[in-house]
């Protein structure tokens, strides 16, 4: 008998990847072939989890089944079949863009006949309020006849929901991902003109600009994608269409600004009409992205800590346990399973890495010591034990420290906004305070490899009457200045007339919660967790999101070297099995 999902007969995978397969199918109602994506759902994720994906989904199937243009996949129907979340599409006889890069460079006039075609339906999707945010060559397809036809709007931003983010969630695929996708700020169609862009280079060079598909670790894809800019095209790849160079740089600006305001503009461009005014050249010839260090700076204006995971990248976390990675400039790449620790990775002749062997050549405050600066007051992750540092974070770091051959000196509690501009001061040699890794602090700090994962809750005290988000509205929700949970409830709850109070500490807003001062708090899951396991607090989570955000470790700009270091010791860590061991003491339950 048949596969069946719903009234759809299963006939055979067209493709799996590590979030979804995709059925070649029969319509038993209308008597035709379809195409049918299914999501990977883990089977330990959170139940919870697990239904908001669904229902989110299939949601955004439906949205972009409103899609209607010859340059997209047509999408037949979105729903739950026998409890399977599921998209229906129109089945393509052709192939991918893919499978022709396979096959090499592709040449120019043929490439300007894609990307026109791509650019077309793109601006259409932008027109309907639609961002598609994995743009890549997988999900362009080539049909037998030269059409081209864009698929796969399963992770986008459909209408007003563009402009809600999670703070520091990333979605994508990394060699496409625009760099305010990569650091998880919210993103809007020029984040796929970024990705048409490398698109585009691709085609004509016969290879990503920043390493995709080149056994390049993601973490190191990521960094080169925020940091580095992308090589100039060869002339003979472009022999004969002068045009296509210019306006295909433009669309791999770093700053969004700089980029094409429409698919429009690009297309035009690419014909050789005019490139829009731009600050930030996206040429070999340009300086690194990362500005200067600075010494003044207050900090970031974006989220404290943490800082990514998506649904369609599962990089995180685990890419830090497979090897030292490291986002700082002119750092190393990730390790391949083949490759020494540090090794860099696929070399593309972008600035040096840093050397093999750095020990010898990273800054320290005290020589002997490694020197941590934290606000310690984040439990569980950093804390006070009367005059004594305890903590997930503590712990981690002074193992680290041994590692590396050093011994750990905590300086008391800082400030937590002077945690950046001091660390570049020589005050301390790392910050290790659950720190975000964001696109605004890479261009302050170097940071580590992620070290942790973590969810945002909202608590309040139990029997409020308040049960959801949308009951905040005219209330009162107490944030830590600074933090990811202030810049996203600025960005998404105060339009909706929640009033956002801030405070110095995470401690505090807790403390205000207690006293009535506020009427609910929002913070990160493992201190939220904390305060509820307290009886006589009172309290309870009334949300949580859904995806996760990344810490990372924070050095100065100008001692890449120590990042090196403390990623070769965390991926020793790691491999040991004492991270696990302090994962579990801390936080809880350890799945890699």
């Amino acid at each position: 008998m048949a596969d069946m999902l719903g009234p759809y007969e299963l006939r055979g995978e067209l493709g799996r990847g590590a979030m979804a397969v995709v059925w070649r199918a029969f319509d038993t109602k209308l008597e035709r072939e379809v195409a049918i994506k299914e999501p990977v759902i883990p089977a330990n994720a959170d139940a919870t989890v697990a239904t908001e994906f669904a229902a989110r989904f299939v949601r955004e199937g439906k949205a972009a089944a409103q899609l209607n243009h010859p340059g997209i996949v047509t999408i037949y129907a979105a729903d739950i079949y026998d409890g399977h979340p599921a998209i229906v599409m129109e089945l393509i006889e052709g192939q991918t863009l893919g499978d022709v890069l396979a096959g090499g460079a592709v040449e120019p006039q043929s490439t300007h006949a894609v990307l026109d075609q791509l650019l077309d339906a793109v601006g259409y999707a932008h027109s309907k309020g639609v961002v598609h945010r994995d743009i890549k060559p997988d999900n362009v397809f080539i049909t037998h006849d030269g059409r081209v036809k864009l698929a796969d709007f399963g992770i986008a931003h459909v209408g007003s929901s563009a402009t809600l983010t999670q703070a520091g969630t990333i979605m994508g695929t990394p060699g496409y991902m625009a760099p305010e996708q990569v650091t998880g700020q919210p993103i809007d169609a020029r984040a796929d003109l970024f990705a048409i862009g490398v698109i585009a280079y691709e085609m004509l060079a016969g290879k990503n600009p920043f390493g995709e598909l080149a056994d390049v670790a993601p973490t190191t894809i990521m960094y080169r994608i925020v940091h580095e800019p992308a090589v100039d095209l060869p002339p003979e790849a472009f022999a004969g269409a002068a045009d296509l160079p210019p306006a295909i740089m433009c669309a791999l600006a770093k700053d969004p600004v700089d980029r094409f305001a429409s698919a429009s503009e690009f297309r035009t461009a690419l014909g050789g009409g005019p490139l829009p005014t731009r600050s930030h050249p996206a040429t070999a010839a340009t300086a690194g992205f990362s500005p200067a260090p600075t010494t003044t700076s207050a900090g970031s204006s974006h989220p404290r800590r943490n800082g990514w995971l998506p649904y369609a990248i599962v990089i995180g976390l685990c890419a830090a346990l497979l090897g030292g990675f490291m986002f700082a400039t002119g750092g190393p790449g990730g390790k391949g399973a083949s490759k020494s620790a540090g090794a860099p990775s696929g070399s593309t002749g972008r600035a040096p890495s840093a050397p093999a062997t750095p020990a010898a050549t990273y800054k320290l405050v005290t020589p002997g010591k490694l020197t941590v600066g934290s606000d310690l007051d984040f439990p569980p992750m950093e804390q006070l034990n009367g005059d004594q540092p305890e903590g997930f974070d503590v712990e981690l770091m002074t193992a680290i420290a041994k590692e590396m051959g050093l011994e750990i000196n905590y300086l008391p509690p800082q400030k937590f906004d002077e945690l950046i501009p001091r660390v570049n001061a020589g005050k301390f040699d790392v910050i290790a305070s659950s720190l975000t890794i964001n696109h605004e602090r890479t261009k302050k700090i170097i940071f580590s490899a992620p070290y942790f994962e973590v969810k945002q809750a909202i608590a309040m005290k139990e029997g409020s009457t308040l049960n959801a988000l949308e009951d905040l509205k005219d209330k009162k929700l107490g944030v830590q200045s600074g933090t990811s949970q202030e810049w996203w409830a600025t960005e998404n709850l105060k339009r909706e007339g929640v009033i956002i109070v801030p405070f110095k500490k995470t401690s505090q807003t807790f403390a205000a919660l207690q006293a009535d001062t506020v009427d609910a708090v929002l913070a990160e899951l493992p201190a939220t967790n904390m305060m509820v396991k307290d009886p006589a607090k009172k309290l309870a989570i009334v949300w949580q999101n859904g995806t996760m955000e990344m810490c990372g470790f924070g050095v100065a700009m100008e001692n890449p070297d120590l990042a090196f270091a403390i990623n070769q010791a965390l991926a020793k860590i790691i491999e040991s099995g004492e991270y696990k061991s302090i994962y579990e003491k801390w936080i809880g339950p350890y799945e890699p």
